[in-house]
């Protein structure tokens, strides 16, 4: 690791630890981020292993982590999009990258062209993403529906990846932001679809 990429990496600003506090992140998912930030260059794809984090946490506080908790900063730091996983080797040793802090800030917003005294939606403050949950070790992957509202990201459940209503829905969504329908239009279509759009006991990471 050159020198250069060393302050980069170790580039910590208050504007983290906002993201950090905003985002409810706790202060070993705020470790794991940095210990993960000093493994290679930002954006750049490596291949951690958390056992070594949790040496390097048991030298600084005594103790290292559970299996459990060790997952769960994990997960956390993927549903804040902190880190995108790109290939898992076992429950400990992922592929992965680390996105930069600029990149997980909600994309301004563009100044549209007023037509007739209306200003057309915008459709860049939701999505829907795909998210796994783990039970007995195996990894089960699911769509959901996200949206900001402010800085808080709200979340509903559409269905298994597996499921070809699910990806129907999935799809329907997208077509639904693609048109410039509203995050409350779009919550509303999934939370009345009775094919089971909505489940108030959805998976959870």
């Amino acid at each position: 690791m050159t020198e250069n990429t060393l302050k980069i990496n170790l580039a910590w600003s208050e504007e983290h630890d906002a993201f950090c506090y905003q985002h409810h992140i706790c202060p070993a998912a705020k470790s794991l981020w940095q210990w993960l930030s000093r493994q290679a260059q930002i954006s750049a794809e490596i291949e951690p292993d958390l056992a070594e984090f949790n040496n390097w946490v048991a030298k600084v506080r005594g103790k290292g982590y559970s299996h459990n908790y060790l997952k769960h900063i994990f997960n956390q730091l993927v549903e804040n999009r902190v880190i995108q996983v790109v290939k898992q080797y076992s429950w400990k040793i992922f592929k992965l990258l680390v996105r930069p802090l600029e990149w997980l800030k909600p994309p301004r917003k563009k100044r549209e062209k007023k037509l007739h005294n209306h200003v057309a939606p915008q459709h860049d403050t939701h999505w829907v993403e795909r998210y796994w949950v783990e039970r007995a070790e195996n990894k089960y992957w699911y769509y959901r529906y996200c949206w900001m509202d402010g800085r808080k990201k709200n979340r509903v459940y559409i269905g298994s990846v597996n499921s070809p209503k699910a990806r129907e829905k999935k799809s329907a969504v997208e077509s639904a932001i693609a048109d410039g329908q509203t995050p409350p239009e779009i919550k509303k279509m999934l939370r009345g679809n009775k094919d089971g759009g909505y489940s108030p006991t959805m998976p959870t990471l």
